[in-house]
């Protein structure tokens, strides 16, 4: 008896072995067969919905079950998008390299409302039924698959894949104007509505029809490689060929040209733009009033370059030291940014985060920078924080860096905006010795808690 129930037992087992589970703890179902389910939250949405699911060979699908979109109008909707999907493998199939999840929704999986622009999170696309016929759509998708995150070349890609034509009258007329050469600065929040306008089209013309001409002209592996990691080879030659082909005689010549290539533009929390660098990322919130720096895209573009390039001049001042391969940074520096609250600057001891507001964006976005490097130090156990050392140290380095990327001398009277600067600056001016130390101090406990053991740690003598 025992040895029926098993031979029964076994075709059940190895059909539960082949159909699977999914990560989500569903049964696996067969490719390009639909099924209703629910879509769960995860870490990217926060509702729980009705939807038609699918998986087919080149992607996961869920289409949201409502009102008006039955089995068939959502199996018609996924066979549009996987035509999309093959087009894009058969343009490149290099591109295809994560398989998406392409959810079609009425509204916003993250918030609940209505949204008004496709986005793509890792290798998740979100968009909304009217968005199924448009290039935004397939911009998401390639960038969901292939991980290149910056808008410009999405959009010059997808212009490709779904042969979109552009008003080239219309970009003449446009880029004839010079102040509309930032464009070509393919700066992220230019491809998005809420912060750009109307002039949002012109940014994605631009990019389908400057990526058209140098892909005709030079190839697609001139404009982008994509082993062993993305690299995007768009030169300010290239740009200003462009712009003499459509008749436009004005030079493009920015000192941001590629200067934000591989960053990432997104909505996080409760910022209203949130930038994601190699070493930063940064959590806006922009205003409407001028009085603020962070009022236009144009501003946001100059602090992000100061902050890009203060912050590799103090990376490479404290490369010198033998020791910073113990203090270097092993995360990116976390920015929380709102001017319209006035309470200067600081940075959390506890998690690192550096919170900027006003007046204190301006000049003090590196030397917040510089504490993020020396937390762990100053939060040991019993070990009472300085002021001195602490903020000494923050002012110190922060002014070696240029003065127009971080502010921390004040141009009218050439003096440091704080007299701790003035104590490291001694130090420094006297090679950090003992002798040094005893002469700047009279406090003879903070010398020998605070400041000897530190720089004698860090290199000095």
């Amino acid at each position: 008896m025992k040895k029926k129930l098993i031979l029964l037992l076994i075709p059940v087992l190895i059909l539960s072995l082949l159909c699977g589970c999914n990560k989500g703890g569903e049964p696996a179902s067969p490719l390009n067969v639909m099924y209703e389910a629910k879509h769960q939250r995860d870490e990217i949405s926060s509702r729980i919905f009705n939807v038609f699911k699918m998986e087919t060979e080149n992607a996961f699908y869920e289409i949201e079950n409502k009102e008006d979109i039955d089995a068939v109008s959502a199996e018609s909707i996924i066979n549009d998008i996987e035509n999309i999907v093959k087009k894009i493998i058969t343009y490149k199939k290099e591109l295809f390299v994560t398989k998406p999840t392409i959810i079609i929704t009425q509204y916003d999986i993250k918030t609940g409302l209505d949204f008004e622009e496709a986005y793509y999170k890792n290798n998740t696309v979100v968009a909304k039924f009217e968005m199924l016929d448009t290039y935004d759509l397939t911009s998401c998708i390639i960038g969901a698959v292939s991980g290149i995150v910056d808008h410009w070349l999405l959009y010059g890609i997808a212009g490709s894949v779904m042969e979109v034509s552009t008003d080239m009258n219309q970009l003449q007329t446009y880029y004839s104007n010079p102040d509309n050469l930032h464009t070509l600065d393919f700066f992220g929040m230019r491809f998005m509505n809420e912060f750009n306008g109307e002039d949002t089209s012109y940014a994605k013309q631009t990019a389908i029809a400057l990526y058209k001409y140098i892909e005709d002209k030079y190839g697609f592996d001139s404009v982008v490689s994509l082993d062993p990691q993305i690299q995007i080879n768009v030169t300010k030659d290239m740009k200003n060929e462009w712009l003499k082909s459509i008749g436009v005689s004005n030079i493009y010549d920015s000192k941001y040209d590629g200067l934000f290539t591989g960053y990432r533009f997104t909505k996080k929390d409760n910022y209203d733009i949130t930038i994601i660098s190699s070493f930063a990322e940064y959590k806006i919130m922009m205003q409407e009033d001028e009085k603020y720096l962070l009022s236009s895209i144009e501003n946001l573009e100059l602090f992000l370059y100061k902050n890009k390039m203060g912050f590799e001049e103090l990376e490479n001042i404290l490369k010198k030291s033998k020791f910073y391969s113990q203090f270097m940074h092993k995360d990116k520096i976390v920015y929380e940014i709102n001017e319209s609250v006035n309470k200067g600057a600081v940075t959390r001891p506890d998690t690192g985060i550096v919170k900027l507001f006003s007046p204190a964006l301006e000049h003090a976005h590196i030397h917040e920078a510089v504490h993020t490097y020396f937390v762990p130090y100053l939060t040991q156990e019993n070990r009472i924080r300085s002021k001195c050392l602490s903020e000494g140290l923050a002012c110190f380095l922060s002014n070696q860096v240029t003065a127009s990327y971080t502010y921390i001398t004040d141009a009218v009277s050439n003096k440091s905006y704080t007299p701790y600067y003035n104590i490291v600056y001694i130090l420094n001016k006297n090679n950090y010795n003992g002798q040094a130390f005893k002469n700047t101090f009279g406090n003879s406990v903070e010398f020998e808690q605070y400041f000897l053991d530190y720089y004698v740690k860090h290199g000095g003598k």
